[in-house]
């Protein structure tokens, strides 16, 4: 069996990537895109929003050169499904992935089996006390790390969300978070936590690495990482079963 390993990278979206043309960045992806991504592109108008939807999957292509070279990528194609969760296909690689972006920032990450969702925030970003009372428990509320920061919550809940690939129809309420708890680590690219292995890109020492483990309306489980440095919260979420449980 594959050892579970999730990859992960970050970018920050420059002022001079913005001002990038669509076509350069299009011709990069090459015939990574699907042509429904491709014609997607073409719809937005804004210029920043053209260069965040390419640009983070031009974050997750590289990611998958660097880490997925065994594969043959000319033959891979990145698509959405119905509720807008990416995917890549052909589906027998088995390879699940996830992309988010907010505002300067980019995130993508990768891995093979069990679905993974991610989601990030700019730290400045500020959660109106009617909308954290409406997606959380009055445990989570008072746990001590979650009282310091409710945007914690929120990334956690978003990551959990989309690595179930639900959209919308999912409930963040009904995501309980049941754990949180400070991870030290060694190497500067690698965190291992529930029985998995997470490739972190750019990881800084002075980062704030947490490990954390929830429910989905008490029945489905789900673990993963909370990264936070002095601009960003990240957090990257995979599903539980079996061998994944430690």
């Amino acid at each position: 069996m594959r050892k579970p390993v999730i990859y992960i990278d970050i970018a920050k979206l420059s002022s001079e990537a913005t001002m990038s043309s669509k076509s350069n960045l299009l011709d990069d992806l090459g015939t990574f895109l699907s042509l429904s991504q491709i014609d997607k592109a073409h719809h937005f108008a804004s210029n920043t929003r053209v260069m965040e939807f390419l640009g983070v999957r031009k974050l997750l292509r590289d990611l998958l050169i660097r880490h997925a070279d065994h594969l043959h990528l000319g033959e891979l194609r990145l698509e959405q499904d119905e509720s807008g969760k990416p995917i890549i296909t052909p589906v027998n690689h088995d390879l699940s992935v996830s992309l988010t972006h907010s505002r300067h920032w980019l995130g993508a990450c990768f891995r093979y089996g069990l679905s993974v969702g991610m989601d990030l925030e700019e730290r400045n970003r500020k959660m109106s006390d009617r909308l954290i009372t409406r997606i959380c428990t009055d445990e989570e509320l008072h746990h001590p790390e979650f009282k310091a920061d409710k945007l914690r919550l929120w990334v956690i809940k978003e990551a959990i969300v989309k690595s179930m690939g639900r959209g919308l129809q999912a409930h963040l309420h009904l995501v309980n978070v049941s754990e949180l708890n400070r991870i030290e680590w060694d190497s500067q690219t690698e965190l291992i936590w529930g029985g998995c292995t997470f490739n972190v890109r750019k990881l800084a020492k002075e980062d704030q690495c947490f490990g954390f483990r929830a429910k989905y309306e008490h029945s489905d489980d789900y673990t993963g990482i909370l990264l936070i440095n002095k601009e960003l919260i990240l957090a990257v979420a995979h599903s539980v079963i079996n061998n994944d449980k430690n």
